[in-house]
């Protein structure tokens, strides 16, 4: 039993992907963050254009 419960403590199988799976997280909450502390930054400054007409390009 005392074999079994060192050879799970040094056994590093996976410890790959649970890193990987951390930095998703990391990441992920970043950009969250970024979202939304420059959503309503960035709305405000499109709002300018919102009722601007294209004028249509014709081709001969």
């Amino acid at each position: 039993m005392l074999n079994r419960l060192n050879s799970f403590k040094t056994d590093e199988t996976g410890a790959v992907a649970a890193d990987w799976v951390v930095l998703t997280a990391v990441i992920t909450g970043l950009s969250a963050t970024v979202y939304f502390f420059l959503s309503q930054s960035l709305q405000d400054a499109g709002q300018p254009i919102v009722n601007v007409e294209v004028e249509e390009i014709e081709f001969d």
